[in-house]
């Protein structure tokens, strides 16, 4: 991510996109996202303490009944104000034409690190972890496998921290790294600022924040997770009031289509978005939406829901 130096380095929203390419999106760039200071993020946080380990469980779930979607059970308020700045910062936006900040990114991350240290499964995390090279393979060295960079994505997680740990370490890393550049915290830099920060890590040009943990990792992190809070489903805390799938013209969860629709090119892209919230009782023969029955192919279909 390479820009003229009179230019901010931060990420255009076509530059996300084409950098999350596994969601296959396509997108129309958007204006800058005017700065936005840490007091207008909401400062409640879940009873628990923030800074103490949660219990393991299984898979993230949608958000408790009894617990406001815009509560935090791992950041502290200061942390989340700096996750929400960062990731504005990484897919930028406005009310008008809703980015990370719009559609509640931080909150998405918050609630997948609070189950199972942020793994959505068990996940083995024991050395020798692999490492990657391009050419000639380096010298074997104790606790290390060494792992052709072009093969890596064969291979599970790579790291000895918890998902959690990235994000404390990083978050405080990117602090750090704020004060010795600009005198100031992350939150509190102008826009330009946090884009140049931002830059430097994308780049690899910001150093290590821990010895298990470079900057440019935890924005590889931070990039991921936007995408995914971006995109998912408004259950997990993410995509409020559906504006990534709007964003991208995508239908959401729907039960259904017919026929037609799979004939007609894009026609499916054109259904009103919904969340697995909305989506209807799976009762054949029914009405699923405005324009789909839901199919019958025999006494079984009947009884399956």
């Amino acid at each position: 991510m390479k820009t003229p130096p009179e230019q901010p380095p931060g990420m255009e929203r076509r530059s996300f996109l084409k950098v999350a390419g596994s969601l296959a999106l396509l997108v129309t760039a958007c204006r800058p996202n005017p700065a936005r200071s840490a007091q207008q993020l909401p400062n409640r946080v879940a009873p628990e303490n923030p800074n103490s380990p949660l219990p393991a469980r299984d898979t993230p779930t949608p958000f408790p009944p009894d617990q406001p979607p815009d509560t935090f059970q791992v950041f502290t308020p200061h942390e989340a104000a700096t996750v929400e700045a960062a990731t504005a910062r990484i897919l930028p936006g406005d009310p008008s034409d809703p980015g990370a900040r719009e559609a509640g990114v931080v909150y998405y991350i918050d609630h997948m690190l609070s189950y199972h240290e942020g793994f959505n499964e068990p996940t083995y995390r024991k050395p020798p972890f692999a490492q990657t090279y391009q050419g000639t393979r380096p010298a074997d060295r104790p606790g290390v496998v060494w792992i052709p960079a072009d093969q890596v994505y064969r291979y599970g997680y790579q790291n000895i921290l918890t998902p959690r740990e990235v994000y404390r370490i990083g978050l405080a890393g990117l602090d750090r790294l704020a004060n010795a550049r600009f005198g100031k915290d992350f939150v509190d830099l102008a826009g330009g600022q946090q884009d140049t920060l931002v830059g430097l890590m994308a780049d690899g040009q910001a150093g290590n924040f821990d010895r298990n943990l470079t900057a440019q990792s935890f924005f590889h992190n931070l990039r991921r997770h936007t995408a995914e809070g971006m995109f998912s489903d408004p259950i997990y805390g993410g995509n409020r009031n559906l504006v990534g799938y709007k964003l991208v013209g995508h239908p959401g969860a729907q039960r259904a289509y017919t026929p037609a629709q799979f004939q007609t090119e894009g026609e499916g892209l054109r259904r009103k978005p919904q969340s697995f919230e909305a989506l209807h009782t799976f009762n054949p023969g029914q009405r699923a939406n405005d324009e789909v029955v839901l199919p019958v192919t025999g006494e079984d279909m009947q009884h399956k829901h």
